[in-house]
């Protein structure tokens, strides 16, 4: 005869323990992807080399200085308020990491269009593509975890 076995307090803590530990690691991404956003613009302000890798238009830096308000409101302060609404297990908190996932989506696929029609701005889309991924992949695991 085959039984199911049923969930003791000791499975249950063990649970609780490891949504916890889920819990930190997916506010903590969110975070580290907040302050790697300022520390992108920064560098791309700063540094020309950076800047020539990750440029969108040789001949005018406003193309890709147009995403910079954006990602100042989805990139980095998104990322931050997510971070602290799932740290603190609100429910608002994996809703707006699915936004902010959303966003980075939504800029990496313009950046294919860009790319595939203009030969430009490869460094930019390769670098948007992880945080694009782990964004949507965190996000959703975030969603099912606090919902």
């Amino acid at each position: 005869m085959v039984t199911t076995p049923t969930l003791g307090v000791d499975d249950d803590a063990a649970r609780a323990a490891v949504d916890e530990t889920a819990t930190r690691v997916y506010a903590g991404y969110f975070a580290l992807q907040a302050v790697a956003g300022i520390g992108f613009w920064v560098a791309v302000a700063a540094v020309p080399a950076i800047r020539k890798v990750f440029e969108m238009s040789t001949r005018q830096h406003a193309v890709t200085d147009s995403f910079l308000f954006a990602d100042i409101a989805i990139g980095i302060i998104g990322s931050a308020v997510a971070s602290a609404g799932i740290v603190s297990k609100r429910r608002w908190g994996s809703a707006v990491a699915l936004f902010v996932a959303g966003g980075m989506v939504y800029a990496t696929i313009y950046l294919v269009g860009w790319v595939a029609f203009t030969g430009k701005g490869a460094g930019l889309l390769g670098l948007m593509v992880v945080p694009s991924t782990l964004s949507v992949f965190v996000a959703v695991s975030a969603w099912r975890l606090h919902r």
